[in-house]
């Protein structure tokens, strides 16, 4: 699987993702960072018996929008989608 960067997205590295400003909480939204969200998708993928082979990871050029790819040994390869703007679903998995 290979993820493919469109519209000034960038590579990324997990730990770059860290240093990445998250917007303030509202009375009805409290934002995640990226780093949680693909911590929290990590976590879960292994806790039910998935092997994460490697990492794809990108961000717009504003950092709002991340993108990842994470292929397993299975058949299903997991990705990741989400922005710090709600409209975007966070998870979505696709067969090989």
């Amino acid at each position: 699987m290979t993820l493919i960067k469109h519209c000034g997205a960038r590579a990324v590295m997990w730990g770059e993702l860290d240093q990445m400003r998250t917007p303030p909480a509202t009375a009805t939204w409290f934002p995640l960072s990226h780093s949680q969200v693909l911590g929290s998708v990590v976590q879960t993928l292994d806790q039910a018996g998935f092997q994460i082979r490697s990492m794809e990871l990108a961000v717009t050029p504003d950092d709002a929008r991340f993108f990842g790819a994470l292929p397993t040994a299975w058949p299903v390869q997991p990705s990741l989608r989400r922005s710090r703007r709600r409209p975007m679903g966070p998870f979505s998995g696709s067969p090989s």
